[in-house]
Order: C-alpha cells, then sequence, then structure tokens
C-alpha cells in the first residue's frame, strides 16, 4: 500500500493511494493487480486526473472531479502480466495525477504521486535430466577411470552438483562422491576378486527433489582371486583327482596345467568337470589352477586371470628313492663286559605314496661279519647290542613297486668306554677346608686321550659361581679367596672329562668352609698442619689368637699377675676368648665422597703407618682397611674420618704432592664450565621449535679463579718462592668444601696495598686437567 497527500493552508487538499497484489497465473507468469484513488479533503469544484505505471510502462488513466468535500474523485484499477525468470525480482508500480479541467470544473493546480515495488518470484525449478554415456575408460584390479557426458544446464533444468554411486558384488549403494560437477572420476579403492557396478545422477545443490534419474550402468570385474587350496590324489595308477577349496566368488572357468619336472616346465591339462584327470602323465606330478574372467570391462576387454593355485605332488608307482636314517649317535658308551645297545629308526621315501612292504638293512662291524637283516613288513625301528668298536649301518625299503628302492647313505657310529675321572682333593665328601687359598685337584685318563675339561663351582642352591675350561694336561685349580669362596658354607665340585671318542664321564666332590677370620686391627687417624692424614694401624686391641705355642691379644702384666681384657666371656667357670686368625698384613684405601677407592697402600705389616697427602678438606669420607691372616682369610671394615681446615684450601705441589701451601683468609673463588661443540638449526616445518640443536664435542673446560689474603710476611715470601718454580704451575688444587682437582695455573697473582699493612694479596687463575695420583 502506497500513499501521497498535497495540501493547502496545512490542511489535507487531496490524497493518492496505491494497493497491490501479485498471482502466479502458470509457472512461467505472474499477473500484478493494481487499484488507485483520488480522495479531496474539504475542497470541492476541482478536476484532476490519475495515471497507473507498471515497470515504467503508463498502463491506465481515470479524470474526475469534485463538488463536494471529503469525495473521491476519480478510481482507476487494472492487471499487468509479468514474465517469471530465473530469480526473484522486483516491479515498481507508480499512481501519479494531473490537472486537467474536467467537465467545467477547473483543474486542481497541484500534483503528487506514490509507487511501490511489486516482487516477482522465480520461476520452479525441476529435476535436472539424466548424465548419459556412462564409460569406463581404464581398469585395473585397484583402480577405476570413469567418464560421463553431463546434461544441458540452463533454464529450469539446471545442476551443481554429480554424484558417483557404486554396487559392490550385487550389494548395497555406496556414494562414492557428491560435490561439484565433474565429467571424470577415478575410483582408488577397488581390489582384486570382485564385482563392481556404477551409475551417475546430476543433482540441484542438496536438495533431494531436485536429482536427475540414473545415468546408464558400467559394470567392471576385477581379477578372479586366487584358489585356496588344491588338493591332488591319486585314484589309480594313471588317474588324478584334484579337489579345489575356498573358490572365487566370480569366474568365467578354469585353466588346468600339470607338471613333470617339479615345476621348470608346465603344460595344459585335460580335466573333466568333476576335476578328474583321467590319463595324468607318469612319474611325479603336481598340477595349478587358475580362474578367468572373459569381457570383463562392461562386456569387453581382454580376459582376466587369478593367480596360480599349485597342488601337492604325486608319484605314480615307481621304486622308492632312499630312507632317511634317525636316531643313531655318532658314539655311545659301553658298559664293561655288558656293551651297549644300539637302536634306530629310518623314514621310508616313497614318491608314490604307498606303504613300505619290506626292508633291508646292511650291518659292517669292526667285532666281525653281521648278517643282512630282513624286515618283512612296516616296522621302521631296529636295536643290536654291540661291544666296544665300530658300527655302520644302511637301510633300503621296498613299496608297491616290485623292486626295492635306493640304499640309504652308510651311517657309522662308535662304541667306547668313558674317560676314568675323579676328585683328588677334597679326596672324599664333606672335606672341611679351614684354610685359603685352596687348590681343587682331580685325575682324569683314557686309552683315546682327553680332548676337554670343565670344572665348576656350585653353590648350596646348585648356582653356578665360578667355573674353568682347562688345558686337557690341567688337573688343579686354585680358588683363592672370599671372591669364591664365604665362610661356614657348602659347596659342589662338578667336573666334565670328555675323552679321544667323545664320551663325556662326570664327577662330583662336596665340601664346606670353616676358617678363623683375622682380627680387625686398631686405627687412628691424625692431621697435619699441612692438611695430611697419617694413618696409624696397630696390632688388635680387643681379639685374641694364638700364634705357634702362644696366645696373644690384649694381654698385661701386673704384680698382681696377668690381665685378660677385649672380647672374652665366662662360662660355667672357665673364660672364653673370642677365636680370631693372627693378623699379619693390611691393605688400605681412601673412600672418597664420590664413592670411588683411592689406593694408599697394600701388603704392609702392622705398627706402621700410611700418609694421605691430599684427603678431602671438610667433608666426610672413609678409609677402607682389609686385614689378611696367614691363611688367606681377610677381614675388610670401614673408618670415618674428615679433615678439618677452619676454612682454608690447600696446594699441593712436587711428584709425591709433599709440598703444601695453606691458604685461606678472606678467599674469594668463581669456577665456571664450558662444553664444546655446534649448534644447527633445521627447517623442521611449521609448528617446530625454533631452537636450535646442539651436537657436543665431549669436551669440557673447567676453568677457576681464587684469590686470598696472607696474613703473614712468612707466608707470603713462601708462595712467592713455591710460585716461581715453573714445574709448579701445575699441581693439586683443595677447595675447602672437598672438591680435589689436578690444575694447571695460568698465573700466579700477588700484591699488597698500604692501607692493608701486613696484609698480602695472592690470586690464581687455573684450569682442571686429567686427574694423575702423586707418587707414594
Amino acid at each position: 500500500m502506497a500513499y501521497a497527500e498535497t495540501r493547502r493552508n496545512n490542511v489535507k487538499f487531496y490524497g493518492v493511494s496505491l494497493s497491490t497484489s501479485v498471482s502466479n497465473i502458470n509457472d512461467t507468469t505472474a499477473r500484478i493487480y493494481w487499484t488507485a484513488t483520488v480522495d479531496f479533503g474539504n475542497w470541492y469544484y476541482y478536476g484532476v486526473r490519475l495515471h497507473v505505471k507498471v515497470g515504467g510502462v503508463w498502463r491506465a488513466s481515470g479524470d474526475g472531479y469534485t463538488t463536494s468535500g471529503y469525495q473521491r474523485a476519480v478510481t482507476v484499477s487494472g492487471y499487468t502480466d509479468a514474465a517469471r525468470n530465473a530469480g526473484d525480482y522486483g516491479v515498481w508500480v507508480e499512481a501519479y495525477t494531473e490537472s486537467v479541467t474536467v467537465r467545467g470544473y477547473g483543474g486542481c493546480g497541484a500534483t503528487t504521486s506514490c509507487g511501490e515495488s511489486v516482487g516477482i518470484s522465480a520461476f520452479p525449478y525441476e529435476a535436472p535430466n539424466a548424465p548419459s554415456n556412462l564409460t569406463l575408460d581404464s581398469s585395473t584390479d585397484t583402480q577405476q577411470r570413469l567418464s560421463v557426458t553431463l546434461p544441458e544446464n540452463s533454464g529450469r533444468k539446471v545442476y551443481s552438483k554429480i554424484n558417483f554411486y557404486r554396487h559392490t558384488d550385487d550389494g548395497a549403494t555406496e556414494q562414492l562422491y557428491h560435490d561439484k560437477v565433474i565429467s571424470n572420476y577415478t575410483d582408488p579403492t577397488t581390489t582384486a576378486g570382485h564385482k563392481y557396478t556404477y551409475d551417475c545422477r546430476v543433482q540441484n545443490g542438496d536438495n533431494g527433489s531436485l536429482l536427475s534419474d540414473v545415468s546408464n550402468v558400467v559394470t567392471v570385474f576385477t581379477s578372479p582371486n586366487a584358489l585356496g587350496r588344491l588338493e591332488l590324489t591319486k585314484t589309480a595308477d594313471n588317474k588324478a583327482q584334484l579337489k579345489g577349496y575356498d573358490a572365487p566368488l566370480w569366474k568365467d572357468g578354469y585353466e588346468f596345467q600339470v607338471t613333470r619336472d617339479n615345476g621348470k616346465t608346465w603344460e595344459n591339462a585335460t580335466v573333466d568337470e568333476a576335476w578328474l584327470d583321467s590319463d595324468a602323465p607318469a612319474g611325479t606330478i603336481r598340477y595349478r589352477v587358475r580362474a578367468y574372467k572373459n569381457k570383463p570391462w562392461n562386456g569387453a576387454g581382454d580376459t582376466i586371470y587369478s593367480p596360480w593355485t599349485e597342488s601337492n605332488s604325486i608319484t605314480t608307482i615307481c621304486p622308492p628313492n632312499a630312507p632317511t636314517i634317525n636316531g643313531l649317535n655318532t658314539v655311545y658308551a659301553a658298559n664293561m663286559n655288558e656293551g651297549v645297545n644300539i637302536a634306530f629308526t629310518w623314514t621310508p621315501n616313497h614318491p608314490d605314496g604307498s606303504p613300505q612292504s619290506a626292508a633291508q638293512i646292511e650291518l659292517k662291524s669292526s667285532v666281525g661279519v653281521l648278517p643282512t637283516v630282513d624286515i618283512t613288513d612296516s616296522t621302521t625301528s631296529f636295536s643290536i647290542n654291540h661291544g666296544v668298536g665300530t658300527l655302520s649301518v644302511r637301510v633300503r625299503t621296498k613299496g608297491i613297486d616290485a623292486n626295492w628302492g635306493e640304499w640309504s647313505e652308510w651311517k657309522a657310529t662308535r662304541i667306547a668306554y668313558r674317560a676314568s675321572a675323579w676328585f683328588t682333593a677334597p679326596a672324599t665328601n664333606s672335606t672341611e677346608v679351614g684354610v685359603l687359598p685352596y687348590t681343587v685337584t682331580w685325575s682324569a685318563s683314557d686309552s683315546t686321550g682327553i680332548s676337554y675339561q670343565k670344572i665348576e663351582l656350585r653353590d648350596s642352591s646348585d648356582g653356578v659361581i665360578a667355573s674353568i675350561e682347562p688345558s686337557t694336561s690341567t688337573r688343579s685349580w686354585n680358588l683363592s679367596g672370599y671372591s669364591m669362596l664365604t665362610n661356614n658354607s657348602s659347596y659342589t665340585l662338578k667336573g666334565y672329562v670328555r675323552n679321544g671318542a667323545g664320551l663325556t664321564t662326570e664327577f662330583t666332590r662336596t665340601f664346606t668352609t670353616s676358617w678363623l677370620s683375622p682380627a680387625a686391627p686398631t686405627v687412628n687417624v691424625e692431621y697435619t698442619d699441612n692438611l695430611c692424614a697419617v694413618i696409624h694401624v696397630y696390632q688388635p686391641k680387643t681379639d685374641y689368637s694364638v700364634q705357634d705355642t702362644a696366645l696373644t691379644g690384649p694381654i698385661t702384666q701386673s704384680d698382681d699377675g696377668l690381665l685378660l681384657s677385649g672380647n672374652l666371656t665366662i662360662e660355667d667357670g672357665a673364660i672364653k676368648l673370642s677365636s680370631t686368625a693372627p693378623t699379619t698384613t693390611y691393605d688400605i684405601a681412601r673412600k672418597n665422597p664420590d664413592g670411588t677407592l683411592t689406593v694408599l697402600r697394600t701388603g704392609a705389616g702392622l705398627g706402621t703407618s700410611v700418609i694421605d697427602r691430599l684427603p678431602p678438606l671438610n667433608t666426610e669420607y672413609k678409609y677402607v682397611i682389609t686385614a689378611h691372616a696367614e691363611s688367606g682369610t681377610f677381614i675388610t671394615f670401614n673408618v670415618k674420618a674428615m679433615c678439618s681446615s677452619s676454612g682454608d684450601e690447600a696446594f699441593n705441589f712436587g711428584d709425591a704432592a709433599e709440598t703444601c701451601l695453606r691458604v685461606g683468609f678472606d678467599a674469594n673463588a668463581s669456577r665456571s664450565k664450558k662444553v664444546s661443540g655446534n649448534t644447527f638449526h633445521f627447517a623442521l616445518g611449521k609448528g617446530a621449535s625454533p631452537l636450535p640443536t646442539f651436537y657436543s664435542n665431549d669436551d669440557i673446560d673447567i676453568d677457576g679463579t681464587h684469590s686470598y689474603k696472607l696474613h703473614s710476611r712468612e707466608l707470603y715470601d713462601r708462595a712467592e718462592k713455591i710460585t716461581d718454580k715453573p714445574e709448579n704451575a701445575v699441581c693439586w688444587f683443595r677447595s675447602a668444601f672437598g672438591h680435589i682437582a689436578r690444575v694447571y695455573v695460568s698465573s700466579w697473582n700477588f700484591g699488597y696495598a698500604a692501607e692493608n699493612y701486613m696484609l698480602w694479596n695472592m690470586g690464581a687463575n687455573m684450569t682442571e686437567c686429567v686427574w694423575e695420583e702423586p707418587l707414594r
């Protein structure tokens, strides 16, 4: 509805009204209805002309006048037809006035107009025409290439998408493609052994009602699958029966071939509908079969085939091949005066598949001539008792064929006595071993010689804890200490001796251990002003031992007699002393804070001292002492230690680190580490880390600077004198926190200032070097 109004003296003079409507006459035409009027206000005796335009084209006019107020002067109505297009569009309808004299009434003198747009809806679409000439352009087992002729795409039958469909083995519809319009499509998802049916449609958008009819259908077969299994049996002398399993789904028939030379050549075979070859070739034969499909590509194309499936082999009646002898050892151990029972079997080799009907065994013996053995049934085993010497056997068999088969190869065996072997030390079971090291000995002999020996030491759970494989002339083994044996335990020795005939003799012996361990010596650790440790090791003060016929231990003589102290008890009025072996020597090592061991001395006698020039400072560590007895037994124990430097640090010089420069007042130190290598940036793609990758050269540089205040002229002069020597540029450095390093001092710095009277400055720039132990 549209309306326009003219006014006089600020009141309505007249107004123009326009009303419209649209109606679709059919799929191609829409009709626009319109009505226009002129209504005056309280004015009269005026004439007016009313016009109507539709789409800019004049369509109608009407004249009118008023003779009283508030009167409708004129009405104009009608309709106009418009075409419906592919899309919606609007048509402008306008009503306007003209001042004219009508029947003597003068013109109104003023004009006006109004209008509105009328919507014309698009014509309705129809389902597009179907594609045509769907064609298979190329085909493989894994890919099918299709092309299609598209229908006209205009007017009411337009489309924007195409659908390709597939049916696999006459199954349900599979939609392969639904997207923009293409005239070529490749299906890359096929496999051998199937039937595929293709068709397509075009579609206007995703509207299911605007889907074309289906195109023509294309059918393609891929190569048939191979037969699952082919079984071949012989039903008569020259007849071969085939049976197939797991046949392919799509095929037109089969091809058969046969070979008589184990697959070197094949020739076509003739089989009937039951897969029977009534005239099979002579000899050892086997068949193969493949399925085929004719015209596989929509009723055209070359024949396609499945892979071949081969059968087992059969043989027409013929003499057997040589059998295989089983279970015959290369050597047997004979019992004295009884010999040994030798048993063996054989496996017939009958190419025609017939069972064994007879067999013959020939025997060659070092003890004399033996008769040929005849077997008259299907037995495939034989045994014979034989004394010391050699025996060779061979076998032949007979099947359905009247002739004997081929002889097997001769197989030989040897019959001999085992070697004689036993342990001589320990000579009896449950021998008690009380002294270390202990030497195990044994005896071994045989007329054919000894070719191999092995001795094992087993614990009470029968686990092997040590073993040797000595030369064939060796007859002893030294069990040297705690690494093999522990006190108060049970052990088994097990020996293996092989003679020249290849027979192995096993022999065993059991023993136990029981020995006296040495008493732990008394240890005292002292530290010097030069920050070295002196470790004193004395005779034990708590335990007793017997040396020859003398009792030694913590015994004190006084006017009242002998005073026995240390580890002793009184039982039933008798003194019971602790039982230990006399300690003869000791070993000592420093267990560093990082767990490593530094050996300081070995084989030292009691009552001696050991000097440790480089103990770590202000950090707890241990000395590990091992005391040894004459019997070879030993005891190991730890002594805790800590060298306090009151905050000082130390430089040690000389081959034995015998010169110590102790400094520390107002110490100031820094230490840096640098690992050498290379960094690389790699183009790893978006989202990868922008940081470089580092590859180490496995090198590290550790540098440090240290500075001190020297509080005496004597210390300052001594430091200057020591560092004047070029050889002292390499020395040992011990920090106040337990760190020890071999260092190269690139520069020593000394100085003083008047404001710090009686204080001298000392500094060292150093790099850590490969560790070297001082001479001891």
